[in-house]
């Protein structure tokens, strides 16, 4: 019990002192995401290009190229169902991406990478035009980046996938004809961030 209680302490001063050493840099990150909603039934959707914009972090790692970055987003994006009805629905959210990245230097002033990670949405509003029909969003979901990027100097471009863990919404019926279904969200997101 001594002996595990000594390795605990000894992991727990490592993760204490890597930050010490690390270097964390600061910034402002935006872009645009196109997404592709699909629902659990005939009906098809038009997503029309969103955007999303916030502070965020990177951390490189004192080994092997690593870094990690994560961000506070806003988002926000509209998906109309291609049904022949006016019915959108405009999904407002706070994204919380968080990447595991791996740099490759190019000279001291850029570097390609590449990032992968877990994306958290937290639904803070939902505007829903459709007066028939009862869309119920999760308030948080979960999803997955993997993506490519190019840093120059302070500037980051980078594009990356993201796949759903999870649906996003569920439709509730409100006639007997109709079924009940829910929707998924995946897409590109394409950003350009500065680092202070």
């Amino acid at each position: 019990m001594k002996r595990f209680i000594q390795v605990l302490l000894v992991v727990g001063g490592l993760i204490l002192a890597m930050p010490a050493q690390s270097q964390i840099k600061f910034g402002v990150k935006g872009g645009v995401h196109y997404s592709n909603t699909s629902f659990s039934s005939s009906i098809d959707s038009k997503t029309k290009p969103g955007f999303f914009v916030g502070p965020m972090a990177e951390i490189a790692l004192p080994f092997m190229n690593l870094g990690i970055d994560g961000g506070l987003l806003y988002s926000q994006k509209t998906i109309k169902a291609d049904d022949g009805s006016s019915k959108s629905i405009k999904e407002k959210d706070v994204i919380l991406p968080i990447n595991l990245r791996y740099s490759l230097g190019l000279g001291s002033s850029a570097a390609f990478y590449a990032f992968a990670g877990p994306q958290f949405a937290f639904n803070i509003d939902n505007d829903v035009n459709d007066n028939k029909r009862d869309y119920s969003f999760k308030t948080s979901t979960l999803s997955m980046n993997a993506g490519l990027g190019l840093r120059v100097n302070h500037i980051e471009i980078s594009g990356n996938y993201n796949f759903p863990c999870g649906k996003a919404a569920d439709y509730n019926a409100v006639s007997a004809t109709e079924k009940m279904f829910n929707c998924k969200t995946k897409g590109w997101q394409f950003s350009l961030a500065y680092l202070f």
